[in-house]
């Protein structure tokens, strides 16, 4: 126990020279290439000095005392090698300082500085900043290595030495003062390695801000240096060279539950949930052996077979969604199990996985991303022990700090899935069966869905069953193998639907009892026209059924069914134009809603965009709804959606409000109806209704359990995205923001998860747009929000020249609190590294941060929020950080993290979105610096290229060229002659 102090101690020892030698080349640097001397940075010199020689006493002190070799770790020896390598730089950095007259207060200033730029040119800084770079590395590697020998001990060891770390006084103070946003996992109280640094921090606390800064780039290298397996293609194994992490059942059920629940996001079986049931009696005749006509393989033969792949096609509306989940449902508990077992073979593992794509669901729904991650959250619920092979580096990653594990990425998830089936296969045995509804639904080129497809079945002991319609696409990869077309095959079943529907309606047997015989003709005249179309049948039915409400005769039915197309398009016309003219646009106004909103709207949060005057959801009191309430909101939308829209839309079994079906969504976005619904709705502001909404949702909601607040957060952030889109109405936009500011406040106060809104950004809510990543080393306010949401006229009245740049002081041991470990390891994954250090400022120095920075967090961005700041004054030369770097070589940062891709080629479309702030940067001033090509770019670079596997390793003068190349694009781009950046580019865009 005494051993892990004592190397934890040496390591702040080295993290304290390495922060040092890191400040005396930034202030070399400074006086090697300024123009003018600034003998503020001989003063710099002077206190590195004071800093310096007692860490050579504790350095000396250390290879003083004696240890068994055969005793020591590899972490051990290690760091002792650094101390002896850091003794040897202490000493070099001494004499310099000391030969070059520094020290002596009696030399002329003028002339010590010229001895040092003598001494200390351009090479010899680049040199030392090198070699601090190569310790920092080997000392993140040593301190991983230790961390994995902590964790690898027994458990009675690990706990004894962690709760020796967690005694110590300074370790108290450390979790004391250290309370950020809360983001990560409870887990990381127990975590080892995040015990050990907590432990290191704490014996930081006392010096300067070099010393915290060297702590975060060593925090932040860590994690790189467990990612970097992921990145040199080692995803799937976690390497015999690494030691058997150790710890309890619980705490590794607690890691099963946490992947499992990274895993899943919300609208994942949103759809299954929402397709039909299968009417009673229908469908039966899918698990029956018969062939025929129309059936040359049934499914029964297919589930039995070692045949890989079944396609399920049909017209629109045939009912295909609801046949696959009837076979899914059956082949889970059921018949079809049976079948799947005689192809496993009895006491062979059955896995059973389906997932249903909707396109006019929430985006993830139509995704690859989403199919994957469902898919392999299904697999990982059944084989949690999977999780350690597949996604090791997360899995290290959360066992050492018990941080929140970061998104997974799709071709991570790609795969993982097919490496988890892999071993799942050849270790376990098992057999898997897939089901995968809509293929025609995937938002994408069907090619690579086919793709995903094939690469299942390309799999051993893998079935795979497939719907979607007869597209061209899928016509050519799956029509020559087993299948049935549905609409060929309902016929039967639909009959049986209608019987029973009308059944069920006592004017129907009125009727019946008048006329038996013209009533069962009557269903079967129906069937006939339906051409096997599910979608049209219940329509039609349903509009049969009003008129028997008026106890029509049969013969004004028969007229009413003459009246109706049989094409679902022609009927989807005729139900339009049989609404009622008082309600059209009310009815107009619900398409819009729907077709505004970003995925299915929740019922209440449709029924508080349907209130006329919004001023009455402002003034709503901040208290949870009953459930009383709630269900008279949600009745009443429905009576309205029915009576408004005549079954086109519907309240789903999630309490959802969708399209009845996909059919109806394109028909309403294609034909000429949609010009008349734009028409009829022109004067609604679906998007002011939507942001009035989502803050009357929030002041409803149930505030009891603070395991709701990121659902509280969504509803905030998204009150933002609805009114950055409100156009030309200010005062709305002012009073609604103002009283969510308020309402935000109010449950700040009470529910602790709250906060966690102010550091939010639009990524948060929209999972396929990328975080640009900014440091949270300000005190976040509601109006630095508003900019990353792009709300510009709210920002235009409450931005005062005061809120453009906030102070934040770099000395407070807080400041690192403000940015959790999961921002820092989307940071790693994103390739993004630490800003250079290659200038400085004086310690426990005050700085400014500018709203400039949190619009960058905009995506697309915002052209009108950076010429609002701009325009109202904002410093894009203010010194943001400790190292000297200025707002607009922050931007410029940002900008590149984004535009560039791993192995350094340019993302064109998001090139053309971000030239445009740079035109309007320069027209305000700004330049592209000297500083700008030999710092930001470069580091970009680097990180882009580390970040990158497949990236061939480029020697300094390619590196070089590359560098320059972009550095002269920029200036062009910079100046409006984008078509000579283009040129410049063009072998480097994607």
């Amino acid at each position: 126990m005494a051993e892990a102090i004592a190397a934890l101690s040496l390591a702040a020892n080295i993290l304290q020279v390495l922060g040092a030698g890191a400040k005396f080349a930034q202030t070399s640097w400074t006086l090697a290439t300024a123009a003018s001397y600034d003998f503020s940075n001989i003063n710099e010199l002077r206190h590195i000095t004071v800093y310096l020689k007692p860490l050579l006493q504790h350095f000396q002190a250390s290879q003083a005392t004696t240890s068994d070799a055969l005793s020591l770790t590899e972490s051990d020896k290690q760091l002792r090698t650094l101390s002896t390598e850091c003794s040897q730089l202490v000493h070099k950095l001494l004499r310099t300082l000391d030969e070059t007259g520094v020290n002596d207060e009696r030399n002329k200033l003028d002339s010590v500085v010229t001895a040092f730029k003598l001494r200390w040119k351009r090479t010899q800084i680049g040199d030392l900043t090198a070699r601090i770079d190569q310790l920092r590395d080997q000392l993140s590697l040593a301190l991983l290595m230790s961390m994995r020998e902590q964790a690898s001990r027994a458990l009675e060891h690990q706990e004894a030495i962690l709760q020796t770390l967690k005694q110590d006084s300074k370790y108290k103070e450390r979790e004391r003062r250290d309370q950020g946003p809360a983001r990560g996992s409870q887990s990381a109280v127990e975590a080892p390695g995040a015990v050990m640094l907590n432990y290191l921090h704490g014996l930081l606390d006392s010096g300067h801000e070099s010393e915290r800064s060297e702590f975060d780039n060593i925090e932040d290298l860590i994690l790189r240096k467990i990612y970097q397996r992921d990145g040199a293609g080692q995803s799937s194994n976690m390497g015999s060279d690494l030691p058997t992490l150790q710890m309890s059942p619980f705490r590794r059920e607690e890691g099963h539950i946490a992947f499992i629940a990274a895993l899943a996001y919300e609208e994942m079986n949103h759809r299954q949930s929402n397709i039909d049931e299968a009417h009673e009696a229908t469908f039966k005749w899918v698990f029956e052996d018969r062939t025929g006509e129309h059936l040359q393989y049934p499914l029964v033969r297919w589930l039995e077979s070692d045949d890989p792949l079944y396609w399920i096609t049909g017209k629109a509306g045939s009912g295909k969604s609801t046949l696959m989940k009837f076979i899914g449902q059956r082949c889970e508990i059921g018949q079809g199990r049976d079948h799947l077992v005689r192809w496993a073979g009895t006491g062979t593992e059955l896995l059973i996985a389906s997932f249903y794509l909707w396109s006019a669901g929430a985006a993830v729904e139509a995704s690859q991303k989403g199919l994957l991650q469902s898919l392999l959250h299904q697999l990982i619920q059944l084989h949690p022990e999977l999780i350690t092979e597949i996604m090791p580096s997360k899995w290290e990653a959360w066992c050492l700090f018990g941080s929140e594990i970061p998104q997974f990425r799709e071709n991570e998830l790609r795969d993982m899935l097919t490496t988890s089936i892999g071993r799942l296969v050849s270790h376990y045995g098992v057999k898997a069966c897939f089901f995968i509804d809509g293929l025609d639904e995937f938002q994408g080129n069907h090619e690579d869905i086919i793709a995903i497809c094939k690469s299942l079945l390309g799999l051993r002991n893998v079935k795979l069953c497939v719907s979607s319609r007869p597209l061209n696409h899928f016509e050519d990869a799956f029509g020559q193998k087993a299948s049935l077309r549905l609409q060929d095959l309902t016929y039967e079943d639909i009959l049986k639907y209608i019987t029973a529907r009308f059944a069920e309606d006592e004017g129907f047997n009125r009727l019946r009892q008048r006329e038996p015989q013209y009533a069962q003709s009557f269903v079967k005249h129906i069937a006939d026209k339906s051409s096997g179309v599910f979608l049209w049948v219940k329509l039609v039915v349903s509009s049969l059924l009003t008129g028997l409400q008026n106890d029509d005769r049969l013969l004004d039915l028969q007229r009413r069914l003459e009246s109706l197309p049989r094409e679902l398009e022609d009927l989807f016309q005729a139900i339009i134009n049989s609404l009622d003219p008082f309600y059209f646009q009310h009815a107009s106004q619900y398409f819009k809603i729907l077709q505004t909103h970003s995925g299915p709207p929740n019922a209440l949060l449709f029924y508080f965009a349907d209130v006329e005057d919004t001023g009455t959801l402002l003034d709503y009191p901040i208290r949870p709804a009953s459930e009383d309430e709630r269900q008279g909101w949600i009745a009443t939308l429905r009576r309205r959606l029915n009576s408004r829209c005549k079954g086109l839309l519907e309240v789903t079994r999630s309490n959802d409000v969708q399209y009845l079906h996909r059919s109806v969504k394109d028909y309403l976005l294609a034909s000429d109806v949609g010009r008349r619904v734009d028409i009829a709705a022109a004067e609604f502001d679906c998007n002011r209704q939507l942001c009035a909404a989502y803050l009357a949702l929030l002041k409803r909601d149930d505030f009891e359990d603070d395991d709701n607040a990121s659902r509280h957060c969504a509803h905030a952030g998204k009150c933002l995205i609805y009114a950055a889109r409100v156009s030309g109405d200010k005062r709305f936009i002012i009073d609604a923001l103002d009283c969510l500011e308020t309402t935000v406040q109010r449950l700040n106060d009470s529910i602790p998860g709250m906060r966690y809104f102010y550091y939010m950004q639009p990524s948060d809510l929209f999972p396929t747009h990328r975080e640009l990543y900014l440091p949270s080393n300000h005190d976040p306010s509601f109006l630095t929000v508003t900019v990353r949401f792009g709300v510009v006229h709210y920002v235009d009245i409450r931005a005062s020249r005061m809120s453009l740049a906030g102070e934040i002081e770099i000395s407070s041991p807080r400041d690192k609190s403000k940015r959790s470990r999961l921002e820092r390891i989307f940071r790693i994954l994103s390739g993004q590294d630490k800003i250079p250090a290659d200038r400085t400022l004086p310690f426990d120095r005050r700085l400014a941060w500018s709203l400039l920075l949190d619009a960058c967090c905009c995506y697309p961005p915002n052209k009108e929020m950076f010429r609002c700041l701009l325009g109202r004054g904002a410093d894009y030369n203010m010194v943001c950080d400790t190292q000297g770097t200025t707002v607009w070589e922050m931007v410029v940062r940002s900008i590149l993290n984004y535009v560039i891709s791993p192995g350094m080629c340019i993302q064109r479309r998001a090139w053309d979105s971000w030239v445009p702030i740079l035109k309007l940067f320069h027209e305000h001033g700004a330049q592209m610096a000297e500083g700008v090509a030999e710092g930001v770019i470069r580091d970009v670079l680097l990180a882009r290229i580390s970040g990158f596997e497949k990236q061939p390793r480029l020697d300094r003068h390619a590196l070089e060229g590359r560098e320059c190349t972009l550095f002269m694009a920029l200036e062009c781009a910079t100046r409006g002659r984008e078509e000579q950046a283009l040129e410049l580019l063009k072998d480097m865009f994607i």
